[in-house]
């Protein structure tokens, strides 16, 4: 595959993620290669190959014969991918160096980039904001490989973690919170931090 083909795949596998994310694209649904190509202004192939890496991101279903829909959990999954989630968290969590002043700015940019949607109708750029925000924290820990299946997990949870930004209470209650994980960074208290991430780890839920 060239470069400027990789470059295609990704941005069609980047655009249709952000429409699962977003419930643009909703469970169970079918993403049709013909169809998503001419929304994305882009030939087939590249979206060919986007759809089978959101596949093996476990985020898209192929049916033989029927094509690639959107992955519909069960109840029963997301809490064994939310408990997964929370082990892996608390590991890495319990493992993070101090951030520099510079890694504590980052973090501030972030969230004060996040509050600007709080009140806007297209919150959606908040969800890749936030994603930024709690891995700009994660990646002060050395566990590279479970920062790794951390990062997978993710990806397969996004658009049920996505659903806490509905409302405009829950958008600025995930500032607020955000803003108490920053300070429990500087200066370094690491039992607030895990607790603080506990609270805010509860608005994800896992009904469905």
């Amino acid at each position: 595959m060239s470069i400027r083909e990789g470059v295609a795949v990704a941005l069609a596998a980047d655009a249709i993620r952000s429409r699962i994310v977003s419930g643009a694209l909703g469970g169970g649904e079918p993403v049709r290669q013909e169809e998503m190509a001419g929304v994305l202004g882009l030939s087939r192939v590249p979206v060919r190959e986007a759809l089978r890496v959101l596949a093996d991101q476990g985020l898209l279903d192929h049916r033989v014969h029927s094509g690639y829909f959107v992955r519909k959990r069960s109840v029963s999954e997301l809490r064994q991918i939310y408990l997964m989630l929370e082990f892996l968290e608390t590991k890495v969590m319990e493992t993070i160096e101090p951030p520099s002043p510079e890694q504590l700015a980052d973090l501030v940019a972030l969230n004060r980039e996040m509050a600007d949607y709080v009140g806007s109708d297209e919150w959606s750029p908040m969800i890749d904001l936030n994603r930024r925000f709690h891995f700009e924290i994660f990646r002060l820990s050395p566990l590279k490989v479970v920062l790794g299946e951390l990062e997978r997990l993710w990806t397969i949870a996004a658009p049920y973690i996505a659903q806490k930004y509905t409302t405009r209470a829950q958008r600025a209650q995930t500032i607020a919170e955000h803003d108490a994980l920053i300070a429990s960074l500087s200066p370094f208290d690491r039992d607030r931090t895990l607790t603080l991430l506990a609270t805010h780890r509860m608005q994800r839920g896992a009904s469905g």
